[in-house]
């Protein structure tokens, strides 16, 4: 365990929140997140998918 330096000052921790930064975003960025957020969907929805594929042509 260290020894805190005489100077050091202990930090306050601040507990930010996603909700808090997405409600801080200019339209566009909120667009932009939604892009983002639906790519990642679509992303994931294709990559089970491809998996499902993959397994079902192990069994033929």
């Amino acid at each position: 365990m260290s020894v805190p330096d005489e100077h050091e000052q202990p930090v306050e921790e601040n507990a930010v929140t996603l909700e808090d930064v997405l409600k801080q975003l200019s339209p566009r960025g909120q667009a932009e997140w939604d892009l983002a957020m639906k790519k990642a969907e679509i992303a994931a929805i294709e990559k089970a998918l491809n998996g499902e594929e993959t397994a079902d042509n192990r069994d033929s």
